[in-house]
């Protein structure tokens, strides 16, 4: 039988705490969430062939989901008041729940870039998330549950 992840295995955790002495808090009631990974290319053609040719430099990543709107979720108020105080979030993106041996994902140190407000007629108020990188004194890591 293979062996596979599912979609809703992903998990999103922020740091309520230090980052030395992190103390993880997964986010609740999110829905799709998408890592966008990509890197920028510079150009590296040349006159001895007709290709275009590049080389990948710099590392471009964000975090998108929704989220339940819920003024009295703890997850909710923190991810809205980063947003209005434009202040640092330390966010790991894991593939399994933390309990969960060996789970792995990037670890961040973000800023929520976008947080627009939905309210389908029929539907519930929600909001779109987009956390970012930023400059931080903690580099960007890979997280590894042990």
């Amino acid at each position: 039988m293979p062996t596979y992840l599912l979609g809703r295995q992903q998990t999103i955790y922020y740091n309520a705490a230090t980052y030395g002495s992190p103390s993880w808090t997964k986010l609740k009631r999110v829905g799709d969430i998408t890592v966008d990974d990509s890197r920028v290319e510079a150009d590296a053609s040349h006159r001895d062939v007709e290709e275009e040719l590049v080389v990948p430099t710099l590392r471009s990543r964000s975090l998108s989901f929704t989220v339940r709107a819920n003024p009295s979720d703890a997850t909710f108020v923190a991810l809205k008041a980063a947003y209005e105080n434009k202040t640092e979030v330390d966010v790991i993106i894991l593939n399994q729940l933390i309990s969960v041996s060996g789970a792995t994902g990037p670890r961040l140190a973000m800023v929520v870039t976008q947080f627009n407000q939905g309210a389908e007629i029929r539907g519930l108020q929600t909001r779109d998330v987009i956390l970012k990188p930023t400059d931080s004194d903690n580099d960007p890591t890979t997280y590894t549950v042990s």
